[in-house]
């Protein structure tokens, strides 16, 4: 779960993806407590992310104040003819702190002077509306840009530069700051992981089958990634021998991978760019079942185990059962690819046997 909240007392948590993922979106529940100093506490941690909070200040946080703006406006016309000081309150903070934002100033969370004393008197109902409306009207024109105004222009490029830039910035921030919460190391450690990585390459056709995975992970965008797995799935694997499938065909056979992405792949800002589930079939099959599907399926390892082996997909523990790399028979001429790392999941594949088979 990447986010908790309670309302009594009021209260968010969320996990650091999350609240990088709502900056992005310029939410700015998240965005004043970059910029509140006062009745907080914070770790080291935090003065990292405090150092890229001026690119928040950007186009889409701009519109992001100005739309909370309008919604609360939306609410009060719905008031009328009741009380409806409190959302007045919020129009003009939420307008106010969308004004400093579109000149390139950071928000100011704690209200203070002569702006703070007039919507605390909004608060009380002290205030005529025609006041507030007078107010609002020119607090809506002050937030937008003009066309034939040099420096409104200038302070709009300022604002779409910083909102280009926070994609890339937040998503270097978070890989490095996941990274740094993963056991330490040595470099022994990982030769000794490269060196342990057994491969078992059998089948006429498999070394075809291994480049054609990777060429498929290749053209939906997933780079770099390591294949550990491929073995014949449905007829493919029901059959002893190749030659035994019923009306089989080199374009028939089903296979299904299993690959490794890259750490900074997993770790990063937009998970789903590992993208969980690749297929050699045009469009994606997502909403047929994975026993009517041809071709070459590969899978994400994580999503593997979690999407697939604990919702009980047959087909993924009949590989995991099928004790073809044990038993392989060189006269079958079935195509397989294995490693230490899928062996692993080989090993354990009885931890794996829940209700959800049945």
């Amino acid at each position: 779960k990447d986010s908790l909240s309670h309302n009594d007392p009021d209260y968010s948590m969320y996990e650091i993806g999350k609240f990088l993922s709502l900056l992005l979106k310029g939410n700015p529940k998240v965005i004043e407590p970059l910029f509140q100093t006062y009745l907080s506490q914070w770790d080291e941690e935090w003065n990292d992310i405090l150092e890229y909070r001026k690119y928040v200040i950007n186009e889409l946080t701009l519109e992001q104040y100005i739309s909370y703006a309008k919604t609360q406006e939306i609410h009060a016309n719905k008031l009328e003819g009741t009380p409806r000081n409190k959302k007045f309150y919020h129009i003009l903070r939420l307008l106010g702190e969308a004004n400093r934002i579109k000149n390139n100033q950071f928000p100011k969370v704690k209200i203070t002077g002569e702006e703070r004393d007039f919507l605390i008197r909004i608060r009380k109902g002290l205030v005529e509306e025609e006041e507030i409306l007078e107010r609002v009207n020119e607090l809506k024109k002050l937030v937008q840009f003009e066309e034939d105004n040099e420096n409104d222009q200038e302070l709009k490029s300022i604002l779409l530069s910083n909102k280009e830039d926070l994609p890339m910035i937040l998503n270097n921030f978070i890989i490095e700051f996941r990274r740094k919460t993963f056991p330490r190391r040595n470099k022994e450690e990982d030769d000794d992981d490269n060196e342990n990585d057994d491969e078992f390459k059998k089948g006429p056709k498999i070394d075809d089958l291994i480049k054609q995975s990777y060429s498929i992970l290749e053209s939906r965008g997933v780079k770099n990634a390591k294949l550990i797995s491929l073995f014949p799935s449905g007829s493919s694997l029901h059959f002893s021998h190749s030659d035994d499938i019923p009306n089989s065909s080199s374009s028939h056979e089903d296979y299904i991978g299993v690959y490794i992405s890259q750490t900074d792949d997993l770790l990063s800002l937009d998970r789903e760019q590992y993208i969980p589930r690749a297929s050699e079939i045009e469009t994606d099959p997502f909403g047929i079942k994975d026993s009517y599907t041809k071709g070459i399926l590969l899978f994400e390892i994580q999503y593997f185990i979690t999407k697939l082996l604990k919702a009980g997909s047959h087909r993924c523990f009949e590989i995991l059962f099928s004790n073809l790399v044990s038993n392989y028979n060189e006269d079958n001429n079935l195509n397989i690819y294995s490693t230490s790392y899928f062996q692993q999941i080989i090993d354990n594949r009885s931890s794996f046997i829940t209700v959800s088979l049945v």
